[in-house]
């Protein structure tokens, strides 16, 4: 058995994993990165406390940690580089951190590459070799499979599809640059244009749904508005199904993938999403590749990550 951690902005998705790579279940709890990264590190290992007595409850041995992150970061050394969406991660050696506290082999590796690896080992990408991953969340992650193994790039930082420059003029991205893929399909840029429509004086069901604050605005809200014809929200809809379909255009170009996921909260919207963007992909990308790849929604969902992370740390160990 594995512990595998999904450690994210908003949350920290834990769980057990075995061999086979079933989780048994998967917990959530809530990062709080606006207390800094000690804090975090410190929730951190509150969570792998409770996976180990609930191991021990279970009578079965963890074998090792596999800790997925937000952000570029070295897989051979642990080091997390930095990780936009964690206040004060930079250079963080955190895989000597959680290995030396626990005493248990651990492999750290980009939320992002564990969410595709884990739904290339046993989600919607089994028996694919090559395949490209989104997760679209607070920020919007990527993760390459290429001949059944993750690519890193050369300092390990390859996958990072949400900082794909789609328009230098756009809006500025958590990175520091501008017109990322991040600062428009993510869910902090769908409230960030919900906030400058209503702003506007466009009228919508959005700010209703949220009571009229704007700060309780959420991505949910912005589908919920959608599914229920308002037209401000179709309209968001639809940039981010394009500005989305784009981006993977560019992809299926470049790679030749035979499988795209897509994974997190705006992927649950389904074909309300999927049939646009794969329209979008079908005019922009070379007929063959775009005949071949097939853009599907996860099969994992909010446990792709977890398996993924824990799937890691059991091929590190089979390949010593």
């Amino acid at each position: 058995m594995y512990i595998g951690i999904d450690l994210g902005g908003t949350g920290i998705k834990h769980g057990l994993v075995s061999n086979q790579g079933i989780s048994d279940r998967v917990g959530n709890l809530s990062t709080r990165s606006h207390l800094g990264r000690d804090a975090v590190i410190d929730r951190l290992c509150d969570c792998i406390d409770r996976l180990l007595n609930r191991a021990r409850k279970l009578s079965v041995p963890i074998k090792g940690i596999g800790l997925g992150i937000a952000g570029p970061l070295n897989f051979e050394t642990g080091i997390v580089y930095e990780a936009p969406n964690l206040p004060g991660w930079k250079d963080v050696p955190i895989r000597d951190i959680i290995g030396d506290r626990f005493d248990l082999p651990t492999v750290v590796e980009n939320d992002a590459n564990a969410a595709v690896y884990g739904e290339w080992w046993r989600g919607c990408g089994q028996g694919s070799s090559r395949m490209i991953g989104l997760t679209l969340g607070t920020g919007v992650g990527g993760g390459i499979i290429i001949n059944s193994k993750l690519y890193r790039g050369a300092d390990g930082v390859a996958g990072e599809i949400g900082h794909i420059c789609l328009d230098p003029k756009g809006p500025k991205c958590v990175c520091g640059s501008a017109g990322c893929l991040e600062a428009f399909v993510s869910a902090t840029a769908w409230v960030r244009r919900a906030k400058e429509e209503i702003s506007s004086g466009k009228k919508t069901l959005i700010i209703q749904l949220a009571e009229n604050d704007m700060d309780r605005i959420t991505s949910v809200m912005v589908h919920q508005a959608q599914k229920q014809g308002d037209p401000v929200a179709a309209r968001l809809f639809e940039e981010a199904a394009y500005y989305l379909g784009v981006g993977i255009a560019s992809l299926v170009n470049l790679f030749n993938p035979e499988i795209v996921s897509l994974s997190g909260g705006m992927a649950n919207a389904g074909e309300d999403l999927f049939g646009p963007l794969r329209r979008v992909v079908a005019e922009r990308a070379f007929e063959r590749p775009a005949k071949r790849v097939k853009i599907l929604q996860s099969k994992l969902i909010d446990r792709a990550g977890v398996i993924g992370a824990a799937g890691l740390a059991r091929r590190s160990q089979l390949a010593e």
